[in-house]
């Protein structure tokens, strides 16, 4: 197996445990003990406040909203300059909102350690030159993050919940959803809406997922007076929705 080197960085106020670094670490190292990489590697992993992700998502991609992680790669074509005093390929950063992670993690019922997991293993591959701009390739991404995470013990249950942010982000699906209940009318002006699940429905067939839903509560004075449940396709077109 190469070695790879992970510099993590801190720059938010949350204090980021000896266990997030080593599963920061071992995750870096099996993504490229599975690729077979060619020679010893170097990243850079930092996480910061959603604040500073938004910042950095206007910057780079023209999007003025807080995300999850975000891959800076320094490759192209499988090809990496090497640090000339350490030899090691210079592999790019990656930079994960502790904010959001925290947040998806306590949505999605799953640990943080697990979170960071999954983030960092979909970040590396991104370094590595994979994407998900179509089914195929979004196929793969998660078949790569799956073994990933499955050999490092890490498992992601019976519903795979992240599959959904490659077809659409969780937080344009939270804004969809909660979008179309004000549009059924449900609730008042005052209330506020919570989504407080999201998964996937397996297919049986090739495609890998069929459809998603998310579940929409309404919250009026702190309590739950009723929610909102709606299915999307594969290209985050509405199926069904119904009132609970």
């Amino acid at each position: 197996m190469r070695k790879v080197r992970v510099h993590i960085t801190n720059k938010q106020k949350r204090s980021i445990t000896p266990d997030i670094r080593d599963i920061v670490r071992s995750c870096c190292a099996q993504v490229l003990a599975d690729e077979h990489f060619h020679c010893d590697a170097e990243v850079n992993v930092t996480f910061v406040s959603d604040e500073e992700i938004r910042s950095l998502n206007r910057s780079f991609r023209d999007i003025d909203r807080p995300t999850d992680v975000l891959s800076f790669p320094l490759g192209e074509n499988g090809t990496y300059d090497k640090d000339p005093g350490s030899g090691l390929a210079q592999l790019g950063d990656v930079v994960i909102s502790f904010d959001t992670a925290v947040r998806q993690a306590n949505e999605f019922g799953h640990s943080i350690d697990r979170e960071v997991a999954f983030l960092t293993v979909h970040s590396m591959l991104h370094l590595l030159g994979y994407d998900h701009m179509n089914k195929i390739d979004e196929r793969i991404m998660h078949e790569k993050e799956d073994k990933a995470l499955n050999t490092l013990g890490i498992y992601r249950g019976i519903s795979p919940v992240w599959a959904v942010e490659d077809i659409f982000s969780r937080l344009e699906m939270r804004e969809k959803t909660i979008a179309l209940a004000k549009k059924r009318g449900i609730g008042k002006e005052t209330d506020t809406y919570k989504v407080t699940r999201i998964a996937c429905e397996i297919s049986e067939t090739s495609k890998p997922y069929e459809w998603y839903s998310a579940e929409c509560m309404i919250l009026r004075g702190g309590s739950i007076i009723g929610g909102y449940v709606v299915r999307f396709d594969t290209n985050g077109d509405l199926i069904d929705d119904d009132i609970i």
